[in-house]
This record gives structure tokens, C-alpha cells and sequence, in this order.
């Protein structure tokens, strides 16, 4: 066990700190005599520097702020909720010789994970809003609509087949944008490349395992082409089937590799609503589904704000 102090009962009187420097555990603000040994609470969650840098073994946290985001510590940490917080607070005030040791992490196996954190990027991207940022697939609650990834993180290391897509290919989507041969070779750091009729394409052309369908203009109907290649990964011959309308609608592999292309058509309208709606087309060989998302939105500035009708042909 080792002595637990709070950094508000540790300054540095030494340097010009506020008290709230002192319970923050600021850097500087601790006094490495009285917190060397010891696991110091903090009012505030970071990196911990500064009770390592005094000759802390440990350090423990109360805050209610980043739940969903990973830390790495360089010694003993342990974050807890301002409630959980305050009864060790408590208990340093209430105990002559306040102790405490942190545990070695106990891994649990939480049935609700992953899931996706409220800060994700997600939805249409705002630079290309025919591009979806996080692959979504239809969900029940439209509230959520843009909450759930395509796929498992499990299945993903086997996923039977992938979307190949080179250097060449974001060329030709970047050309599309509208990118000049100048901001072109600051982000290719090549000078040899430059857009031209043979390499501009739309962004539907990219070969990206997600379908969207915006519009920015409202009782439009709008309508789109998707060709996308797909590579086999999975078992050497594999016959998979959409499970919507596709051109073709069945892809037969014969070989580890093998590449097949295939077609679909989206067709939309926009309609009242505050979210986009969505779907997928899933191609199914028996072994691997592979889900591809499809969404339609309405659009302003990149960001979908609006429903719309998406019927698939």
C-alpha cells in the first residue's frame, strides 16, 4: 500500500500557482518532497506528467469528460466518474494516513462492444458528400442513423472479399473534385502527375464499398450509377448473390484474386424527415456476407439534414 495525498494538499508554494493549479496537477504545481512515494488524486484527466515528474508511483483521476477516449500513462492510472471520485476524496479527508494501491486492469468481455463513439466522423463526408465517412448499414431508430459501422471487427480480418483502390484511382476522384495540378502533386509529392480528361472522374467511379446519394436541392429526383470491382479473398471458387437488384446479379469466382465488377443504380427523392435514410446490398455466397451501405440524404455544405425516399433498382 502506498500513501494517498490529494495535489491540492501538495503544492509547490514554491512557484506562483492557483489552488485550482494545485488540484489539477498542473505542471510545476506539486511539491516532489511531499507527493515522492505516493499516489496523488487529481481533479482532472491528461497524461499525468506531472505526479510522475514529482515521484508519484500512481496517480488517481475524477472526471466525467472523455469517457470515450484512450489514454496511455507512463505509470499507474486509474480514471474514475466524479461520484466514484469524491468518496475517495472523502476518504483522504476523513483518514489520518490516507493508503491505496492501483490493480493490474481486470479484462472483461462486454457484449454491447464496439460500438460507435460520439465523436466519430460519420455519415456523408463534407467534402464529398457522395462519399460515406463511417460505412453505415440500415438501422431501426433514424435518430441513430449514422451510428452503426457496416460490418464486424471480427469478420473483417476474413472478410471474403475486398475493395481494391490505388493511387490511381484517388487520382482520377481528386481530378473529379476539381483539384489543380498544383494541390494535385502537394498531396501526391509527384511532379509527374496532372489531371486530364482520360483521368477525371465523378466520386462514383471510385471503387469505395459504400453507395450515397445526396442532393442539395430539395423535391429533387436523382438518380446514380455505382460500378464497383470486387476481389476475391475468400474460398478459391466461390458463387456469391445480391441480395437487391444488381447488374449482374450472381458473382461466380474461380480463383483466389479473381476480380468481377458489377453495377447498381440508385434512385432517390427528397421527402420530409430531419435524417437520411438507409439500406445495404449484401452479397451472400453461403460463408461471407458482405455488406455494402447505401445511403440517401439531403444535403447542405456536405452534411445531411434532410430525408429522402432511396429505392434501389
Amino acid at each position: 500500500m502506498y500513501s494517498l495525498v490529494y495535489g491540492k494538499n501538495v503544492p509547490n508554494t514554491r512557484q506562483c500557482f492557483t489552488r485550482e493549479d494545485f488540484r489539477y496537477c498542473i505542471f510545476g504545481s506539486l511539491d516532489r518532497t511531499l507527493v515522492n512515494g505516493t499516489i496523488v488524486l487529481c481533479d482532472a484527466l491528461d497524461t499525468r506528467e506531472e505526479p510522475l515528474n514529482a515521484g508519484a508511483v500512481g496517480t488517481v483521476m475524477q472526471d466525467d469528460r472523455f469517457l470515450y477516449v484512450a489514454f496511455s500513462f507512463p505509470f499507474p492510472a486509474t480514471n474514475l466518474n466524479l461520484s466514484t471520485g469524491g468518496e475517495v476524496y472523502n476518504y483522504i479527508n476523513a483518514t489520518s494516513e490516507p493508503t491505496a494501491i492501483i490493480e493490474k486492469i481486470t479484462e472483461i468481455n462486454d457484449e454491447l462492444a464496439p460500438f460507435v463513439v460520439s465523436f466519430s466522423l460519420r455519415g456523408p463526408s463534407p467534402i464529398a458528400s457522395d462519399i460515406l465517412m463511417l460505412p453505415m448499414t440500415a438501422v431501426i431508430n433514424p435518430n441513430a442513423e449514422f451510428a452503426y459501422v457496416s460490418g464486424h471487427p471480427v469478420k473483417a480480418v476474413n472478410p471474403g472479399q475486398v475493395y481494391d483502390c490505388g493511387e490511381a484511382d484517388y487520382v482520377k476522384f481528386l481530378c473529379g473534385q476539381g483539384y489543380s495540378d498544383k494541390s494535385l502533386r502537394l498531396v501526391t509529392e509527384s511532379n509527374s502527375i496532372f489531371c486530364s480528361e482520360s483521368n477525371n472522374a465523378t466520386v462514383w467511379d471510385l471503387n469505395y464499398p459504400s453507395f450515397t446519394l445526396s442532393s442539395s436541392t430539395k423535391s429533387e429526383s436523382i438518380t446514380r450509377v455505382f460500378h464497383s470491382t470486387v476481389t476475391n479473398i475468400g474460398s478459391a471458387v466461390s458463387v456469391y448473390k445480391a441480395t437487391m437488384a444488381v447488374e449482374p446479379s450472381v458473382l461466380s469466382f474461380k480463383a483466389i484474386g479473381q476480380k468481377m465488377t458489377f453495377a447498381v443504380t440508385v434512385s432517390g427523392v427528397v421527402a420530409s424527415g430531419s435524417v437520411g435514410w438507409s439500406g445495404s446490398l449484401v452479397w451472400d455466397n453461403g460463408v461471407y456476407q458482405v455488406r455494402i451501405p447505401i445511403v440517401d440524404c439531403f444535403s447542405i455544405w456536405g452534411f445531411c439534414c434532410d430525408a429522402m425516399r432511396c429505392d434501389a433498382m
